[in-house]
């Protein structure tokens, strides 16, 4: 391996020796890039991984250190190159599609502050003969013990709010009727200490997977493309459901009601499995209403918490604007 020697005008200037390490970096990973795209062009090496591994040997580099100077040596190379009309032409509409992409992310924003706004302001009926709206923390709400049919639920994700999995399963064991069914979606990231808190108060039966077609989730910590969603299945003692099936379809992509929002056809789908016509479906994390929406239309009476003031009076204007469509609230 050839090396790269600067020479530094003046060794005692800490400026100009930093100026010097700074161009012998970048020269360094500019050659490695070159050797490595030689090596493909080659055929002695079938990738940069696979290339780093070669130089590293003898380099004396950590593989991981040689294949980020590759890859830092390839924006180098291409930053320093001028763009042919091609490649201006694809950085323009690239640029274009990016301006567009965030003008509409913030229209749909602003949209959703004012429709926030209005809302608040008005007063829609939050109780009605089949449904109940509560604005409040689920776990300091007072409900009937053992009055609850099924918990279907859409808890937030993420590791700051694993503590609430363990307050829901305290929560379900009081509030279920005996061997009631509690069925929680979740994330895939802390899956295993979810699954743990839920099971601190209610017994695990089994894992269902939630389909979402169409656009994936970047877990970019991960790094994975997520086209499917856990939905954990725990009673309140035993199993007496029927068989079900454990995978759900949950249709096209809509966040029009909650950033968080499922679909009503893939909430559907879990009502029509784990519950019957006439009883009570309970929604401790109830967002915008989309769990009530598809309770209410399958003949199931709901009661749904959520902390946030815009969710619990966003889910009565729903109810309220489908009044005797196809249910009679």
């Amino acid at each position: 391996m050839a090396k790269i020697v600067v020479e530094c005008a003046d060794p005692n200037d800490p400026k100009a020796v930093e100026a010097a390490i700074e161009e012998m970096t970048g020269k360094c990973n500019i050659t490695y890039f070159k050797q490595a795209e030689k090596m493909k062009k080659a055929g002695s090496a079938s990738s940069d991984r696979d290339a780093a591994r070669k130089i590293s040997k003898d380099s004396g580099e950590s593989e991981e250190a040689v294949r980020q100077r590759i890859m830092k040596g390839r924006e180098q190379v291409v930053q320093g190159e001028p763009l042919n009309q091609t490649q201006q032409d694809q950085k323009f509409i690239l640029n274009q599609a990016r301006q567009i992409k965030t003008e509409r992310r913030e229209e749909r924003v602003k949209t959703r502050e004012q429709q926030k706004e209005e809302i608040i302001q008005e007063s829609p009926p939050l109780q009605g003969e089949k449904y109940k709206l509560i604005l409040g923390e689920f776990q300091e709400t007072e409900i009937e013990a053992g009055s609850i049919d099924a918990i279907i639920t859409d808890p937030p994700y993420g590791f700051d709010y694993l503590p609430l999995y363990r307050d829901l399963s305290e929560y379900a064991s009081r509030v279920l009727k005996p061997n009631g069914p509690c069925i929680v979606m979740t994330g895939q990231s802390w899956l295993e200490i979810a699954l743990k808190q839920l099971s601190s108060n209610l017994n695990y039966i089994w894992t269902l997977a939630y389909l979402s077609p169409g656009k994936s989730t970047q877990v970019f910590s991960r790094k994975i493309k997520s086209n499917w969603k856990p939905v954990i299945f725990l009673v309140n003692g035993t199993n007496e459901c029927e068989h079900v099936g454990d995978w759900i379809n949950s249709g096209q992509y809509d966040k029009q009601y909650h950033d968080w929002g499922q679909t009503e056809e893939g909430m559907a789908q879990l009502i029509e499995r784990f519950t019957i016509k006439g009883d009570t479906v309970l929604d401790p994390f109830c967002g915008a209403g989309t769990t009530g929406m598809a309770a209410l239309k399958l003949d199931r009476h709901f009661i749904g918490i959520d902390i946030d003031e815009y969710s619990i009076k966003q889910s009565g204007k729903r109810i309220e604007d489908a009044r005797g469509t196809l249910w009679n609230p």
